[in-house]
């Protein structure tokens, strides 16, 4: 039942992930809420999947506070919309989610690739 214990730590890493975004619109202190952690192994993994469950909101404070990207940050983000594409079959809500963030990595980090295509 590896599918089930994998559910469940992704499930939690997006559960850790989604409460700093809501403390940091709370005024927790903290603008930056995308680890900027190795993207190795499965704690790399599961932060990556736990970005693109929340999508473009991971980076909602930094945007909303109008605080500069932390480049590791943007790093661990862009890493999410790569690594995750939407399959050709995807749901319309899956394909909005990852143009959502592509733009907005696109806005936080002009550098960034081309822009995203209309879903």
């Amino acid at each position: 039942m590896e599918q089930s214990g994998t559910s469940t730590r992704l499930q939690a890493a997006v559960q850790d992930l989604a409460s700093g975004v809501v403390s940091a619109l709370r005024g927790g202190d903290h603008a930056h809420v995308v680890p900027p952690v190795g993207t190795d192994g499965e704690a790399g993994d599961l932060a990556l999947a736990a970005v693109r469950v929340l999508g473009a909101d991971a980076l909602l404070p930094g945007l909303l506070s109008r605080t500069p990207p932390d480049p590791a940050e943007l790093a661990v983000f862009r890493k999410a919309v790569e690594a995750y594409p939407p399959r050709a079959d995807a749901a319309p809500t899956v394909r909005w989610s990852h143009w959502a963030m592509a733009r907005t990595l696109r806005r936080a980090d002009p550098s960034s690739a081309e822009p995203p295509a209309e879903p």
